[in-house]
Formats: C-alpha cells, sequence, structure tokens
C-alpha cells in the first residue's frame, strides 16, 4: 500500500507517469487486485509512447482483457509494429473507435512506408473526418509538408491556411502561416 502511495505522489507530482501506473498495477495484479488492469489500461491510453506500453499491452492480452482497437494501434504504431498498427487501426476505423485518429495514424503509417500520396490522401481525410480532432492540426501540417515536398504549393497553401486560420491555437499555427507565404512565393 505504501509503494502505491509513493506510486500516485510520484504520478501527482509530474513523474514518469506511465511506469508509475505500470508499477501500481503489478503491485496490484501480484496481490490480486482486479483492479490491476484499470492502472495497465491508463497507462497504455495515455502514454502509448512510453517503454512500457507493449509490455503492458502483451500483459492485458495475456490476461484476456479488452483493449480498444484504437489504443492497440497506437501502441503498437510507437513501437514501430507496423503491420499490428495498421490492423488494429483499421478495426478501429471501422467500429467508429477514435476514425478521425486512427486515419491520422494510417496516413503516419504510410508516410513512414514512402506511399507520400497515401499519407497526403490520409492526412486530409483525418482532418474531414472531424475538424475538431485533437490531431486535426497534426494531420493538416503534415499534410501540409508532404504537398509542399511534392511541389503541389497550391494544395500546400490550402492545407496551411486552413490550419493558420480555424487551428489559431494549434502549436503548428505560426509555423503554418509562414509556410503559406513562403508557398505563395515558391
Amino acid at each position: 500500500a505504501l509503494a502505491i502511495e509513493w506510486y500516485d505522489r510520484a504520478r501527482s507530482e509530474g513523474g514518469d507517469a506511465a511506469s508509475a501506473l505500470a508499477r501500481t498495477g503489478g503491485i496490484k495484479k501480484r496481490t490480486g487486485d482486479p483492479a490491476w488492469s484499470a492502472d495497465y489500461l491508463q497507462a497504455i491510453a495515455a502514454y502509448p509512447e512510453s517503454a512500457v506500453a507493449s509490455e503492458l499491452l502483451d500483459a492485458l492480452d495475456a490476461a484476456a482483457m479488452p483493449v480498444s482497437d484504437y489504443v492497440r494501434g497506437v501502441v503498437d504504431y510507437r513501437a514501430h509494429g507496423n503491420n499490428e498498427s495498421r490492423a488494429a487501426l483499421t478495426r478501429a476505423i471501422a467500429a467508429g473507435d477514435n476514425a478521425a485518429e486512427a486515419t491520422y495514424y494510417l496516413a503516419a503509417l504510410d508516410e513512414r512506408a514512402g506511399d507520400y500520396e497515401a499519407a497526403i490522401a490520409g492526412y486530409r481525410r483525418a482532418h474531414d473526418l472531424d475538424p475538431a480532432s485533437a490531431l486535426a492540426d497534426d494531420a493538416l501540417w503534415w499534410g501540409g509538408r508532404l504537398l509542399e515536398s511534392a511541389g503541389r504549393y497550391v494544395e500546400a497553401g490550402a492545407a496551411y491556411t486552413t490550419l493558420a486560420e480555424a487551428q489559431a491555437s494549434s502549436k503548428w499555427a505560426g509555423d503554418a502561416a509562414f509556410r503559406r507565404g513562403l508557398v505563395l512565393y515558391r
């Protein structure tokens, strides 16, 4: 109980939350507390890029605990399990499980594989599915960058304009405004 308290404290004070959740879940699992899976699920959903995410996903699978295909796909994407990620994200889209976000990660997988045309189309589709999605600005940014690299300046400028104007609070908004001017110049 004291260890769990310390891990919870570390999490609340800005420590490595994924590892803290993994540790608390591990303690609960060893002591027979069924709440262990909630800690593991929270860790992989909130921190899919963490070093422990794949291991936690494996433990949940071994215990036959359900994990959403979207979360599974993102964990696999971050771990460079491209084929597994693509399969899980495709199922997530079919099930309506974070479809816009799953589409974004499929586009990122296409980009990673060098299929830039599919990536451009996927980023555009991800944004169009849900312009208010947490990844909509990323979809516009990376789609715009690929369009710019392909010399498709008018389309890149449109993506940057949408990002700079409709997503003004985005971390990419200032860069998008600059790139919009740059592609107009080009």
